[in-house]
């Protein structure tokens, strides 16, 4: 029995080394395939896809901040930039992801900040990065190596205010409303603040009565439904000027041709590919993606064949 057992083991053991030392191998050829890639495509600055920065350049710049911004629209191969927009307690809009921020090292909703009863420096926090949910594709060593490069300084909380002021639209905004409720005051407020920059603005949201309720009083914006569950599906109408999908669920929506779509969230070589074999995929459509760059360079492979 022991002699049988120590063959398991060594079966077992031989096993696990092989399937490390491949996987390493794949890991660091991963890696410098990607490097080569966005190096060859600073070179020559071409590209197929259009490209939209997720968050800003959120892969390697704080995401929803001035910095990460500005970083995209430094991005040539880069079309345009979406960035998340919430509603304070006094009538502030603000980007931001998630409903909660960290205030003084204490989490609290942003719903519930009142900016003119507090100085506006301490509301900082440290944003959240690339998401490694790609463990299993031939770039992740590239991917967890720009994750641990990322600059992690802490930001202030940005008014979109400020971010109209200072940005020159040379690439269109997206913003995407993160709201759970119909608040008359976040809409009438949100026209006020972007109401000259209509040519260059998409609202979208995936609270469908927010968005209807907006359409009814200010139609004359580009606005997009975020499709991301099956349930969603229902709420596709002429009103909307397109939609940003899930890929997972892109082959299970019918695609209208003078609707605009941009699909979510594109980050590794093997999920750039499956998106290109997608049977619903075409050249019209959107990628939007935390690494413009690298997207933009993989494109420019695909160009080059």
């Amino acid at each position: 029995m022991n002699k049988v057992k120590k063959i398991k083991n060594l079966f077992i053991t031989s096993f696990v080394l092989f399937f490390l030392t491949n996987y390493s191998l794949k890991l660091v050829k991963g890696y410098e395939k990607a490097s080569s890639i966005i190096k060859r495509h600073q070179l020559e600055d071409k590209h197929f896809e259009n490209i939209v920065a997720h968050r800003g350049f959120s892969g390697l710049y704080p995401e929803n901040t001035l910095r990460s911004i500005d970083e995209a629209s430094k991005l040539d191969c880069c079309d345009m930039i979406e960035v998340d927009i919430r509603f304070t307690k006094n009538n502030i809009l603000v980007l931001h992801h998630d409903s909660i921020i960290s205030l003084e090292d204490i989490l609290v909703q942003i719903e519930d900040i009142d900016l003119s009863e507090i100085d506006e420096e301490l509301i900082i926090k440290n944003y959240p990065f690339y998401n490694l949910s790609n463990l299993l594709y031939d770039d992740t060593l590239f991917l967890f190596k720009r994750f641990l490069e990322s600059v992690s300084d802490t930001e202030q909380l940005v008014r979109l205010q400020t971010v109209l002021n200072h940005y020159d639209f040379s690439k269109s905004l997206i913003l995407d409303i993160k709201t759970s409720e119909v608040n008359f005051d976040m809409i009438n407020l949100l026209n006020d603040l972007v109401k000259d920059y209509k040519d260059n603005i998409y609202i979208q949201s995936d609270y469908f009565p927010f968005l209807d309720n907006m359409i009814k009083l200010y139609p004359d914006y580009k606005y997009l439904y975020i499709i991301k569950s099956k349930d969603a599906i229902k709420n596709k109408n002429n009103n909307f000027y397109g939609y940003t999908v899930k890929f997972s669920l892109l082959d299970k929506i019918n695609i209208q041709k003078d609707k605009l779509y941009l699909i979510y969230t594109i980050n590794s070589n093997q999920k750039y590919l499956n998106l290109l074999n997608s049977k619903n995929y075409n050249d019209n459509m959107y990628i939007i993606t935390d690494n413009p760059d690298y997207i933009c360079a993989l494109s420019s492979k695909k160009l080059r064949k």
